[in-house]
């Protein structure tokens, strides 16, 4: 028996070899062996074939896996993209979780997806929202700490993938569950705390989480992280807004109520008018009576601003003014003690504007004090229109400079104090009308300042 091997080449390049075994009862002379190099070069074509065509299926087959991993991904940024877009549009919580299950479940071929979030009143990890194909009837599941894969995943903080997990020890023990292969836990965290647990379940018993899905799951839970945290935030925000604003109105009602009534005698009418632009105003009025009846003392003041603070320092200004109408002193006294007692309320850059007024109905005279609140109008039978006068503002650190006026008062004699939002809306030359009547209706129809 002899073996003879023949090289198979193609230019210089070895491509494999041919072994010959011939039989002979003596041996055969090298010489005596037949020509095969027409053989040997048919070889070598078809080896030199083999070999691209396998390249070729190498490359084709990689080139599928690349194209199937590009799909992948572009599929998981468009599914990013659209969860990105029901997150600025989708005011409705549990429709942006369930979209985001709905796409976690669909890139990574899972069979059900889940939500468990953190209940951290009653420490228990709560199922929440499931994907489609799901058992309504786990929702509301509640774990404790190591109870589960989802509680133990709450335990130690970190992924896990529990296969064949219908014969897994320590599983939740429902029926629904018996034919589920396996089950990823990868816990959502939200500002380094743990809030929840994104739960994804295979049928096939052996299904491994690769690390580009475990990265592509990881994307999806910090959606659901952030989705939770922040309409959690938001329902937070809108629950104190409304408390806000309930007592934003009871402020309101509280500072109107302190407000004057209208008055009407033989001897005076008064008529007040309160339209505010927000619910809590820095506008002001009141009027009092003397101890003997026959004197009135009244004001008209407008804080800086509006809202809680503005209504603060009217509450203040109020009690000043009530207090200062009870002392024995001259109307532009009373004037400057407000301005003195009022300093401790208004801080840099705050201040307010009034007016006051004193009607002695014995001596038939007004006399008007201004302080910020530049004028005010009068109908008798000598005049009709607007008086202005010079004054300080007043809540500021600095000696104020008012200026008293005397004007008589007979029957049939109208006067008009208005904040400067009332007076900037009136015509001087119109206002006010002929009759007392006209001209409060012309006032109570004028829009709010």
């Amino acid at each position: 028996v002899n073996i003879i091997e023949l090289p198979i080449e193609k230019e210089d390049t070895l491509l494999g070899v041919l072994h010959l075994t011939i039989t002979t009862g003596n041996q055969a002379p090298p010489q005596l062996l037949p020509d095969l190099s027409v053989e040997l070069d048919l070889l070598s074509m078809a080896l030199s074939k083999w070999n691209v065509e396998k390249k070729q299926k190498v490359q084709l087959r990689r080139h599928e896996k690349i194209a199937r991993r590009l799909e992948r991904q572009n599929s998981f940024l468009n599914s990013l993209y659209k969860i990105s877009l029901d997150i600025v549009r989708q005011k409705d919580y549990a429709r942006l979780m369930n979209t985001i299950l709905i796409h976690a479940q669909n890139m990574l071929e899972a069979n059900f997806a889940s939500i468990y979030l953190l209940n951290e009143r009653l420490n228990l990890m709560e199922m929440k929202f499931i994907g489609p194909n799901v058992d309504p009837s786990v929702l509301g599941i509640s774990l404790r700490q190591g109870q589960g894969g989802a509680g133990l995943v709450w335990t130690t903080g970190k992924f896990m993938v529990i296969h064949d997990y219908a014969n897994w020890g320590n599983r939740v023990r429902l029926p629904w569950l018996d034919n589920v292969g396996t089950i990823a836990f990868l816990p959502l965290y939200y500002l380094n705390k743990m809030i929840g647990i994104i739960c994804l379940g295979f049928a096939d018993i052996d299904r491994t989480i690769s690390p580009s899905e475990k990265s592509m799951l990881q994307q999806f839970a910090n959606l659901a992280a952030m989705v939770s945290e922040n309409v959690q935030l938001l329902n937070a925000l809108v629950k104190r807004d409304e408390e806000f604003t309930r007592d934003i109105d009871l402020a309101a009602e509280v500072q109107q109520a302190y407000l004057p009534f209208h008055y009407d005698d033989p001897r005076l009418k008064i008529k007040t008018f309160f339209q505010p632009l927000h619910t809590v105003s820095g506008d002001l009025y009141d009027y009092f009576w003397g101890l003997k009846g026959d004197t009135l003392f009244g004001y008209v003041a407008d804080v800086t601003g509006h809202g809680v603070t503005a209504g603060l320092r009217t509450s203040a200004l109020s009690a000043l003014f009530r207090e200062a109408a009870q002392l024995s002193l001259p109307l532009i006294e009373k004037m400057k003690w407000v301005h003195g007692h009022s300093l401790g309320y208004f801080s840099e850059g705050a201040y307010f504007a009034a007016i006051c007024f004193e009607l002695d109905l014995r001596r038939c005279e007004l006399k008007v004090v201004c302080g910020g609140l530049y004028e005010f109008f009068m109908k008798t039978r000598y005049f009709t229109g607007v008086i202005q006068l010079t004054g300080s503002l007043m809540g500021l650190k600095r000696t104020p400079v008012f200026e008293e006026r005397i004007f008589p008062a007979r029957d049939g004699d109208c006067f008009y104090f208005l904040t400067d939002g009332f007076a900037e809306q009136l015509d001087p030359k119109t206002f006010p009308s002929e009759s007392f009547t006209e001209t409060c209706d012309l006032l109570e129809s004028a829009p709010p300042v």
